[in-house]
């Protein structure tokens, strides 16, 4: 079922037209910091609390949307004695496709893949068990809008599987600012 939401979310992405002004591939470097903040509840929450997190994320046209990559760091409370707390380190690729609305505001929607890796605070947990890393598939809405030349505010939905087991379901909201930067000539280079 959750792979259904997000195939639908590609196709959806792909049937939405060209925005206006198209750049060249690695032509712009967006850098962007945000908040998120979990907002979803299931089984998982019953042992563990996600705390507010940040995260950064470096993005740049590609020859059909747009590549990112990027960090996001959430700290996770255990609720009981036996729930060792974790910090959550999710590093990710991914791919989005973004198309101009009216006002100058922006959509977006696109897909992450990446490392869901939990660094155990307690050295006793599950024995010798002092991290743990796992696959994380990812979609990613995004609304954003530019405030001045070049920097905008954004506010964003992604919802986040990890391939443990049991599965984990996040469900985030992020809110956060972005500036685009010429790409430097000697790292267009290095990715062209």
């Amino acid at each position: 079922m959750k792979a259904s939401v997000l195939i639908r979310l590609i196709i959806f992405s792909l049937t939405l037209p060209v925005a206006a002004a198209a750049v060249e591939p690695f032509e712009t470097l967006t850098v962007s910091a945000g908040y998120v903040n979990n907002i979803n509840r299931n089984r998982y929450h019953d042992f563990w609390h996600p705390a507010h997190g940040g995260e950064i994320t470096g993005e740049t046209p590609f020859y059909f949307g747009r590549v990112e990559t990027g960090l996001q760091l959430t700290p996770n409370r255990g609720r009981r004695d036996t729930d060792t707390d974790y910090l959550s380190i999710h590093i990710f690729i991914g791919w989005s496709y973004a198309v101009g609305l009216k006002g100058g505001l922006e959509f977006t929607a696109g897909f992450r893949l990446g490392n869901y890796y939990m660094r155990y605070d307690d050295d006793n947990t599950a024995g010798e068990l002092h991290s743990e890393s796992e696959l994380a598939v990812s979609s990613l809405t995004r609304l954003r809008f530019e405030f001045r030349d070049k920097y905008y505010i954004w506010l964003g939905l992604r919802y986040r599987t990890v391939y443990t087991s049991p599965r984990i379901y996040h469900g985030f909201i992020a809110l956060g600012l972005s500036h685009v930067f010429d790409m430097p000539g000697w790292l267009r280079g290095i990715l062209e």
